[in-house]
């Protein structure tokens, strides 16, 4: 079955797929945004669990998220700061097991020395062009490293671990993304300072009470009819009239430009005809994903600050920091290391359950063995996220980083990872979603 035509097809409903169909709908555009799961919301996903909300995907927003905080403004969805206070835990013994001291003052986690060392990668990163990173000597000399031997060569030991798990967090594997990558996301993402929450505003200050889910969902129903879920796309073809958009069902659309927001390795497994060229096929098949074995466990209260802890732990394999949003439950929100979570996704449930909750209570106390609830979510596994986040590997930017964003005929690009400020968030993704909406726009009157 093939559909009137429209002017505007946008693939993927996370943030960047919704923001640029928002966009072009403000524009008078004829849009249709497709989607191949059953909801909204990309890498977002919002859980109740234990007469509280817990957050599976992207969970906190921060300074400098504007165009986020205004969304939420605009359709009811409430933002509060983020639990603070208490004492950090630190623990490297190979049973995980924990003193309740500061990090910040203890080995390997000194402020001060980490301070210095940090404000030298933010003065490297300042020397990156955030529009095309690849783009001087020096840039390219730093594609051929990765976050890893970039470390090891030039950081001092007791600064890598800290550095390694702030890579891990939010750009990739150590020692498989590009130095030059991190130092990008570092730059567009207002500095390694920032990011390890050693600046005066930390990078992740807020969170969503009611769930981020249900601000995608309130963008979402207010361009229905025009969002269809449970619609994977596997053909994209370009002709002398414009762009057809193929789903799994059948169904054939034609529209004048298609707004492609997904990450690149899903974008990978769609059809193009004509193909791609080879730079953007070298690009989306050499972009790696990773991802942390995200868990959520709800308790009664956060007891955890009866004893003056934050509910921070961070350690070899395991971080853990408190999720709570509510006056009173208490919510752990941990992530299991990139190698650790693919041993412990291969168990079931229900031991992934009490192995976590073992874990807490080595650093909280029996308490932590009854939670109320528990979630848990591993992202490497769902097929049309294949992943948490994306990162290149060394050569990537600097032999095919251009073709990341340039637009394929009437195809453009959008997601999280084609942002220039704030890649990786949510913040990034609407601006890049934006941003092609404006472009695919442009580009048929």
């Amino acid at each position: 079955m093939v559909s009137s035509r429209l002017d505007v097809i946008v693939i993927g409903c996370g943030f960047s797929g919704l923001a640029a169909a928002r966009r072009a709908v403000e524009e008078g555009a004829r849009v249709l945004a497709l989607e191949a799961r059953d909801r909204v919301g990309g890498r977002v996903m919002s859980r109740s669990a234990g007469g509280t909300v817990v957050e599976l995907g992207a969970q906190w927003v921060g300074p400098g998220q504007l165009q986020v905080k205004e969304l939420a403004r605009t359709f009811g969805v409430a933002t509060q700061d983020r639990p603070s206070g208490g004492v950090d835990l630190h623990y490297d013994l190979p049973n995980g097991s924990a003193e309740p001291v500061n990090i910040s003052d203890q080995p390997p986690f000194d402020r001060s020395a980490l301070g210095l060392v940090v404000s030298e990668l933010d003065e490297l990163a300042e020397t990156i062009d955030v529009h095309a990173p690849g783009a001087s000597d020096e840039a390219r000399r730093l594609d051929t490293m990765t976050v890893a031997s970039y470390c090891e060569a030039r950081m001092p030991e007791k600064a890598r671990p800290l550095v390694h798990a702030v890579c891990e967090g939010f750009i990739g594997v150590p020692d498989q993304v590009s130095m030059l990558h991190a130092l990008f996301y570092a730059k567009a993402n207002g500095g390694f300072l920032s990011l390890m929450g050693l600046s005066a505003e930390p990078h992740d200050s807020e969170v969503f009470p009611e769930g981020a889910s249900l601000l995608a969902e309130r963008m979402a129903d207010s361009l229905s009819p025009r969002v269809l879920t449970g619609r994977p796309v596997t053909r994209v073809a370009q002709t002398a009239a414009g762009v057809e958009v193929a789903t799994a069902d059948g169904t054939t659309w034609s529209a004048g430009a298609v707004v492609l927001a997904l990450p690149p390795a899903v974008a990978e497994h769609i059809r193009f005809e004509p193909d791609l060229s080879a730079g953007r096929t070298i690009l989306q098949r050499r972009y790696l994903t990773s991802s942390d074995l995200k868990f959520q466990i709800v308790y009664d209260t956060p007891f955890w600050r009866e004893a003056g802890c934050s509910g921070s732990v961070i350690g070899p394999g395991l971080i853990a920091f408190d999720g709570s949003t509510s006056k009173t439950r208490g919510v752990l929100t941990g992530f299991f290391g990139a190698s650790e979570s693919v041993r412990v996704s291969q168990q079931d449930s229900a031991t992934r359950k009490e192995l976590i909750c073992r874990r807490m209570a080595r650093f909280f106390g029996p308490r932590a063995l009854q939670p109320l609830a528990y979630e848990d979510h591993y992202w490497l596994l769902e097929p049309f996220s294949r992943g948490c986040v994306a990162a290149p590997p060394p050569g990537v930017w600097s032999q095919v980083g251009a073709h990341l964003r340039s637009h394929e005929g009437r195809i453009f690009w959008a997601g999280a990872e084609t942002s220039v400020h704030m890649p990786g968030q949510i913040e990034g993704a609407l601006l890049a979603g934006q941003a092609a909406a404006k472009e695919a726009l442009g580009r048929i009157g």
